[in-house]
């Protein structure tokens, strides 16, 4: 037996047709799935949708109007082509959800008793009586406020071991020594209503929130077992860690795909789509030398901001957890989102010094991942092809 995905939520009823919609910084992205026999999904329709640029200051929504009116088309598109218009939705919004992750261990009774899911609900429940007080404490450090404003969205297991042994659930077997690892997740209690309030004026009935970097590190996790999870959106990029036992995620830097963008068009006076493309095409050819030039400048002032960036959130999660020996962080860096697109960022990542100042044990090598290459999708599974449609996908899978 494990942890619901987020307790306080009501989960979506089996075998029928539910909506994943993720509101990004610059783009919506909705898919419509349902579930199959053996823990298997069906995608029924996909599709994106851009918002103005100005709907979001980082990841604060800022023109309400804007977000439910590309919302809205994008669930439109997505419903034509499953047909059928699901109500129960889960959510993906990044920037907002903080996790904390809790260690604990108990000594059992009756050692060659077979432990059940009675004896192990009991012990969640003395367990989170006891460890509530300081996981409180411990998101509220992280988001700098009392914790009266957080909103607790729920707990889940990660990893179970008894005497040593580790397993998915130690329900019917023996064993005197039980560690649990334990993922806390919230979010701002205002930040929360402002979700609720979305969902509502789309008539959806929202059942899971969820961070789309750490839907994706779920995903990333059966497959891989240790990882970096660079998630490169529009406005902001999102890091989350996954290795054995453990997952920290919500570490987040205010810089993103957009942002380069945004100084091709400022350096060439382009439209905004003419910036995409010049910014996707990069290093391709066919440009004259001075403007290759000037776009590599740019770049490359770009990548610095983006890459410092994402090593101090890797060395605050390293921080916060006490530990800073060599081998601490996974060597493989997964780079996803509509940002993964961007010329040239592989040698970016390459080129970096990541093990100056943290703690990997080998150097870390960026890899980019096809999300059908980590998951049998029935359907319109090409409609998903792209890799900012991983964390959708992630999340689906946790729900079924």
């Amino acid at each position: 037996m494990k942890l619901p995905n987020f307790s306080k939520l009501f989960r979506r009823s089996k075998m029928r047709p539910f909506l994943v919609l993720d509101i990004g910084t610059v783009e919506v992205k909705a898919a419509i799935f349902l579930p199959q026999k053996e823990g298997r999904l069906k995608v029924l329709g996909a599709a994106r949708q851009v918002h103005g640029h100005t709907s979001f200051h980082g990841c604060l929504i800022t023109h309400m109007d804007a977000v439910i009116e590309s919302c809205s088309l994008a669930i439109e598109q997505a419903s034509l082509q499953a047909g059928v218009s699901p109500r129960e939705t889960i959510l993906l919004s990044a920037g907002k959800i903080r996790s904390v992750q809790t260690k604990v261990r108990l000594a059992r009774r009756d050692e060659a008793s077979l432990l059940t899911e009675r004896e192990l609900d009991k012990i969640f429940e003395k367990v989170k009586e006891k460890i509530e007080p300081e996981v409180y404490k411990k998101a509220a450090a992280i988001y700098g406020v009392d914790a009266s404003q957080l909103y607790h969205l729920g707990e889940r297991a990660l990893e179970y071991q008894l005497d040593g042994k580790k397993m998915d659930s130690p329900v019917g077997f023996t064993g005197k020594e039980l560690k649990i690892s334990l993922l806390d997740l919230f979010c701002l209690q205002k930040e929360f209503k402002v979700l609720t309030r979305l969902s509502q004026v789309l008539d959806l009935e929202m059942v899971g929130f969820q961070s789309p970097t750490m839907a994706a590190a779920s995903l990333l996790r059966e497959k891989f077992g240790r990882g970096i999870v660079v998630d490169l959106g529009g406005k902001i990029t999102e890091v989350a860690v996954f290795k054995e036992g453990a997952m920290s995620g919500g570490g987040c830097v205010n810089w993103g795909g957009y942002h380069l963008t945004w100084r091709l068009m400022r350096r060439f006076d382009l439209g905004y789509d003419q910036a995409e493309r010049l910014k996707l095409s990069a290093g391709s050819g066919g440009l004259d030398e001075d403007k290759q030039r000037q776009i590599d400048l740019e770049f490359i002032g770009w990548r610095e901001i983006l890459l410092a960036g994402i090593e101090e959130v890797l060395r605050r999660m390293l921080e916060a957890e006490g530990s800073v020996v060599a081998g601490s962080l996974p060597e493989t860096m997964f780079i996803i989102g509509g940002g993964a697109k961007t010329a040239n960022l592989k040698s970016a990542f390459i080129a970096y010094p990541w093990t100056k100042r943290l703690s990997f044990g080998t150097f870390p090598k960026p890899q980019f991942v096809s999300l059908l290459d980590l998951v049998d999708l029935e359907g319109k599974a090409d409609k998903l092809k792209e890799p900012n449609f991983l964390p959708l996908v992630g999340a689906a899978m946790r729900q079924i």
